[in-house]
């Protein structure tokens, strides 16, 4: 995804799993470090957003060398979550999840930290912790739908569907634009065999972010769905020309001649 927060405050946009023509899961999209500015609601004027990073603009490398000068010179919550982006950048993940735990010792009260925490524990298949991560941030960012599509990708990833489902319809009642909540809601359709719906909400992605990763991907499910049901529908009409033949075969054998079966018509020779 476009990154809308170039500051590195908010956290990596969560995906659940592609879909596929058997409804099963090939593999998460979250792996880069795509982060979430505008796709959310605003979070709760209570837990304001950490402010812009002025070495943004930097690469991760060069990011991860000030922050650590820094964190030499003066330890804070900011730099620790700062610091933990970078290393998220770099694919750094047990030293990304380091930084974000030392951020929230400090400050408990940063939503964006625990967020960040909950992806890159995600990242390592730490669910129990991910989750926990998440429900942190939910509780300090309430009306942030982000953060409840993130919250859904874990309890989905944990095969809590009705908990899943429920964070995501939370997260589209926030804003009914999250193009992440959207692609994830699409997906559960899917597996859940409800097409229409996957369809609806995948096109709705589509619409809103065409050449985005969640757009392409979006374009291809719609695809994989539409020849899904042409596949059904040919195999479906194909038995029904089979058992209609069958059908005229077998009434045609009951139309027993007049005489004996073996073509003996009962007379004695």
């Amino acid at each position: 995804m476009h990154r809308d927060d170039p500051a590195g405050t908010s956290r990596p946009f969560r995906f659940i799993h592609v879909f596929i023509i058997s409804g099963a899961i090939l593999a998460a999209l979250a792996g880069c470090a795509h982060h979430a500015g505008s796709g959310g609601a605003s979070p709760s004027p209570a837990v304001p957003a950490p402010p812009p990073d002025p070495f943004a603009k930097l690469s991760p490398d060069e990011r991860v060398t000030v922050y650590q000068e820094s964190l030499q010179v003066r330890p804070s919550a900011i730099i620790h979550f700062r610091l933990g982006n970078a290393y998220y950048d770099l694919h750094q993940l047990s030293r990304s999840v380091e930084e974000f735990q030392a951020a929230v010792k400090m400050d408990s009260s940063m939503a964006k930290a625990w967020g960040n925490l909950g992806t890159a524990l995600e990242d390592q298949d730490d669910l129990t912790g991910a989750l926990d991560a998440y429900q942190r941030a939910v509780a300090l960012t309430p009306r942030d739908a982000a953060a409840w599509s993130n919250l859904g990708s874990v309890f989905y990833a944990k095969a809590q569907y009705r908990e899943a489902d429920s964070a995501y319809v939370t997260a589209l009642k926030l804003d009914p634009k999250n193009v992440q909540a959207l692609y994830n809601m699409g997906v559960s359709f899917a597996d859940a065999r409800i097409y229409p719906e996957a369809i609806r909400n995948w096109q709705k992605v589509l619409d809103l972010d065409p050449n985005s990763e969640a757009g392409k991907n979006a374009q291809t499910n719609i695809s994989l769905l539409q020849s899904l049901r042409t596949a059904d529908d040919n195999k479906r009409q194909a038995e029904e020309r089979a058992s209609d033949k069958k059908g005229d075969t077998v009434g045609t054998g009951a139309e027993s001649p007049s005489g004996s079966p073996g073509g003996q018509d009962g007379s004695a020779h």
